[in-house]
């Protein structure tokens, strides 16, 4: 499960101080903090076990949400599509659904982003050899090739 904090009840040492001592009576401990994009953790919990937690932190927890894994080679929707997302798999039109059957392999991607770190470690090896696979691209703000 990924729980995650109301930032205005809890800082980041409140986490660590209810990982480090057990969750809610359990013997389970959190398996990672967040304090960057969310403030919260997560942790292999049973039912009871994360309700166990939810009760003894109700005040301090936003939500806790199923940690999953998703892939986009599993995307296909076919209910309540945005006209733009229906429109895009198609040359023709729409055809009222969503499919998502590529990899993605050789695609340049850009991104107009604050906040790419390409030395991150997922970025890390380019056809398995050391290297980063994110190039920074033109900075706007003070003209030069460090984005």
């Amino acid at each position: 499960w990924i729980v995650v904090w109301d930032e205005s009840q809890v800082s980041s040492k409140d986490i660590r101080d209810v990982c480090a001592s057990g969750l809610a009576g359990t013997n389970k401990t959190c398996q990672r903090e967040y304090s960057t994009a969310v403030t919260g953790f997560s942790a292999h919990l049973t039912l009871n076990e994360l309700e166990g937690v939810l009760s003894e932190h109700s005040a301090r927890i936003k939500y806790a949400e199923r940690d999953q894994v998703f892939s986009a080679t599993m995307m296909n929707q076919t209910t309540n599509l945005p006209w733009g997302l229906d429109r895009i798999d198609s040359r023709y039109g729409r055809s009222g659904s969503y499919q998502y059957l590529n990899t993605g392999e050789g695609v340049n991607i850009y991104v107009l982003d604050t906040g790419v770190r390409i030395t991150h470690e997922q970025f890390g090896y380019l056809n398995g050899s050391a290297g980063s696979r994110a190039q920074s691209g033109y900075d706007f703000i003070d003209d030069d090739s460090n984005a």
